[in-house]
């Protein structure tokens, strides 16, 4: 279970306790302290009920540790400028296959960086992979204007807190919600490539001989 989640699920055992007392109390008539002790029940339950779908959100998110790989993709071309691109997700071994037209790839991610109060709790960086474009040309210079087909890879749940953390200025100050663009790479047929996060930048390096020989690995 994510922290939050079990935050709130402790919160929530906490309001149930509470109301106890609450009922407690009442059958004793000390009405002041039952009274009390349930409107503590309510704010543990309200912070609960908003802090269960933040941890379910960043539940989507992968644990960032620096050097990790968090992508395999493997290429095979279908006719030119045409490739079936094999992605399997690291370390959880989950695969999807998408047909990707152009010349390059670009592998993109979200990131959120913990501060303040989160971050003395020890809330560690996390990651969710974000999209797999396609761009007609190759070459650092080749921007999201060239792209031809963008396949988005995010969980919804995490997208939306992602785009809450960016907006809102009360969850600016607890974490840093960013874009991070992967390197734009060649596709090249039988070639493949492994992903990796490091420090808040994902890198490409060519995974076998037909990558290596190309000399395609972004920087």
């Amino acid at each position: 279970m994510q922290p939050l989640q079990a935050l709130a699920a402790a919160l929530a055992v906490y309001g149930v306790l509470a109301t106890l007392l609450a009922a407690d109390r009442n059958i004793r008539n000390r009405r002041a302290a039952a009274v009390g002790h349930l409107a503590l029940a309510v704010l543990l339950f309200v912070a609960a009920a908003l802090l269960w779908p933040v941890g379910r959100a960043v539940a989507t998110y992968e644990l960032a540790h620096r050097g990790q790989p968090v992508a395999d993709l493997y290429f095979e071309q279908l006719e030119p400028a045409h490739f079936r691109v094999t992605l399997t997700r690291l370390p959880t071994g989950r695969m999807q296959v998408f047909n990707v037209k152009g010349a390059a790839w670009r592998l993109d991610a979200r990131t959120l960086t913990w501060r303040g109060w989160a971050l003395d709790l020890g809330a560690d960086p996390r990651y969710q992979l974000d999209r797999l474009t396609g761009l007609a040309t190759t070459g650092e210079t080749a921007t999201d204007s060239q792209s031809l087909a963008t396949y988005e890879l995010g969980d919804r749940r995490g997208i939306e807190f992602w785009q809450r953390a960016r907006s809102s200025e009360q969850w600016r100050r607890i974490v840093e919600a960013r874009q991070v663009y992967g390197a734009n790479v060649p596709m090249i047929d039988g070639a493949r490539f492994v992903v990796t996060f490091d420090d808040l930048a994902l890198r490409t390096r060519p995974a076998n001989a037909k990558a290596i020989a190309a000399g395609s690995a972004g920087q």
